[in-house]
C-alpha cells in the first residue's frame, strides 16, 4: 500500500500519543508535503495512512500547543491507534537512523 499523505478519509479520532521526532519542520514539508494547519492544538499537523504487513495503520504527526514559529520547531508528536505508527513514520519519511523516532514504551 502506498501512503496517502493528508487524505481526508483517513480517521484519526481515537489516536493517541506513541512516541516522538526530531526533525525540522521544513524536512517534513519536503518529505510529506504541506501540512494541514490550526488542528486541534497545533500549528501543524500531518496524517499518514499505509500498510504494515497487510493492515492498515494510521499515524500523526503533530507539534501540540507549541506556540513557536513551527519553521523552528523540531520536536514533533507521533500519534496513533498503537506503537505500529511509529513504524509508518519511519518508513514514510525514510528514517533509517532508529534515534530520529522515540517510544513512549
Amino acid at each position: 500500500m502506498a501512503f496517502k499523505i493528508n487524505h481526508p478519509s483517513t480517521r484519526i479520532n481515537g489516536t493517541h500519543l506513541q512516541g516522538f521526532l526530531d526533525i525540522t519542520y521544513q524536512e517534513l514539508v519536503m518529505t510529506l508535503g504541506k501540512p494541514e494547519t490550526n488542528y486541534d492544538n497545533s500549528l501543524a499537523h500531518w496524517t499518514i495512512l499505509g500498510g504494515i504487513h497487510g493492515q492498515s495503520v494510521v499515524a500523526t504527526i503533530y507539534d501540540y500547543k507549541n506556540n513557536r514559529d513551527v519553521n523552528r520547531i523540531t520536536d514533533w508528536h507521533i500519534g496513533g491507534y498503537d506503537q505500529k505508527a511509529l513504524t509508518l513514520v519511519r518508513r514514510a519519511i525514510g528514517v533509517v537512523e532508529f534515534n530520529n523516532v522515540k517510544s513512549l514504551k
